[in-house]
């Protein structure tokens, strides 16, 4: 809008706008997400003089803080009630970037049902599963270094175009498979785990979006 009237933008509110187009859109990853968005975000990063990629990442890593949150404060912060037929329950949900802690709690036991699942969204696109190898991504937690790689993941993350998407990820996939850094099997979205207090916790891959009236305590 302010482009159609010709009003310059500050660095500041530009980073504001910018910062608003990469939490709207996942830094692109949405699958709701416009060239419109990317070109608009990439113009107001250069005003603002950020890196996005470093702004992304800070952003979505405070947003997923737990620090000093009482369980019932985490319990509540994104929850939905909904009704299906009789039956009434809610939803309660939060994301973490702090993988080393979330994981030290699943080893410990510290959890009564830990789900943990991989973005792909709908359509099974494996651009977040890939970042595990990707070097500038936190996500890379076992430091792998290529910079082919590199280079190619980065086409990949702006590359809409479904044929072009999919050559470069069986690229991707072949580095990683001549560097025995990993052998690719498929792409998982979900998997659930549970202590012996719940029964009926099982979910499949295909289950993306998933309801069920299985769970409950164990007898």
């Amino acid at each position: 809008m302010y482009q159609e009237h010709g009003v310059e933008i500050t660095p500041q509110y530009a980073g504001i706008l910018c910062s608003a187009i990469i939490s709207d859109t996942l830094m692109f990853r949405s699958p709701t997400c416009t060239a419109i968005d990317i070109s608009t975000a990439e113009h107001l990063a250069q005003i603002a003089d950020v890196n996005m990629e470093e702004l992304s990442a800070a952003m979505f890593k405070a947003g997923s803080n737990l620090e000093g949150k009482t369980p019932k404060e985490l319990f509540y912060r994104d929850f939905k009630q909904f009704r299906v037929g009789d039956m009434q329950f809610g939803v309660g949900q939060i994301n973490s970037m702090d993988a080393d802690r979330e994981w030290n709690k699943m080893v410990a036991g510290e959890y009564d049902l830990c789900d943990s699942n991989w973005i792909t969204v709908g359509n099974g696109d494996p651009t977040e599963y890939m970042a595990n190898w990707y070097g500038k991504s936190d996500a890379n937690f076992c430091n792998y270094k290529n910079a082919e790689y590199d280079k190619l993941y980065e086409q990949l993350d702006t590359e809409f175009d479904e044929a072009k998407r999919a050559k470069i990820i069986e690229q991707l996939q072949q580095i990683l498979i001549d560097d025995a850094a990993v052998i690719v099997h498929g792409y998982y979205n979900s998997s659930m785990i549970s202590d012996e207090t719940v029964s009926g916790a099982n979910i499949h891959t295909a289950d993306y979006y998933w309801l069920t009236t299985e769970i409950a305590p164990a007898k």
